[in-house]
């Protein structure tokens, strides 16, 4: 989000009708900031909103001329399937990225956002401000975004389909059951970011068929762990010296 800041005063003096809004918080939230704030830019064309609802996001996306989906130079990450940036797609709204990978050949292949340099602020603000200046542009890559949420590209339909977004944990069955029922019957159906584990019987029964989440490795960051019986919290002040296995009928080696 830090590069948002930096790209917002590159094209302050560009196009200074333009505005940029982050949603949302974090650990970070502080820090760009500062940044937008020693750059001379917070609440000028700069605003960060704070988190909102999960189901007010789509008519975010689906206000702005432009969603964005940035990272940190690392390679790496390039393979990522971040949420936001599906979201975007379905929502009918051009995507800016600044990174490489999958998700970059999909913007270029089929039109539906730009591809901005990671390492360079200025020439992908003169491209962000092209981009913003040309409507018919916008609307052609509106289209194309849209275009891939209706599940295929340039003609070519998908290998497979990911579900995920703002999916509230009380409605998530009853989403993913209209999403699922407008998918192919033959095409695997990805859920990403499941939660929890009584999460999967209703995904399951509502039609996904594989899903990751951070939640395992995160419950484990924070000393703990699922049996059958529900979450184990390892340090305890009862577990902390207990040397007994965690699940009794379980013959594993923890």
């Amino acid at each position: 989000v830090e590069y948002l800041a930096h790209l917002a005063a590159a094209t302050r003096s560009l196009m200074p009708e333009a505005r940029f809004l982050v949603v949302g918080s974090g650990k970070e939230w502080n820090k760009v900031r500062q940044t937008a704030h020693n750059l001379g830019v917070l609440n000028q064309n700069f605003f960060m909103l704070g988190s909102l609802p999960k189901m007010a996001i789509p008519a975010v996306l689906a206000a702005a001329n432009i969603a964005t989906s940035l990272f940190i130079d690392l390679p790496e990450i390039w393979v990522n399937s971040a949420n936001k940036f599906f979201d975007a797609l379905a929502s009918g709204t051009p995507v800016a990225i600044n990174y490489r990978g999958w998700q970059a050949e999909l913007l270029e292949e089929s039109g539906a956002g730009l591809v901005l340099e990671v390492q360079d602020v200025e020439q992908s603000a003169a491209r962000l401000v092209e981009a913003l200046e040309n409507p018919a542009w916008l609307a052609q890559a509106g289209k194309a975004a849209r275009d891939l949420a209706a599940l295929e590209v340039a003609g070519r339909p998908f290998d497979g389909f990911g579900i995920g977004g703002a999916l509230e944990k009380e409605n998530l069955g009853t989403i993913v059951s209209w999403v699922c029922s407008e998918l192919p019957v033959d095409k695997p159906r990805h859920l990403l970011g499941i939660s929890e584990p009584d999460d999967f019987f209703a995904a399951i029964e509502a039609g996904a068929d594989t899903f990751d989440c951070v939640m395992p490795s995160r419950v484990a960051r924070n000393a703990a762990l699922y049996t059958p019986d529900g979450r184990f919290n390892v340090n305890t002040a009862a577990n902390r010296r207990a040397f007994r296995p965690i699940d009794e009928e379980c013959d594993c080696y923890t």
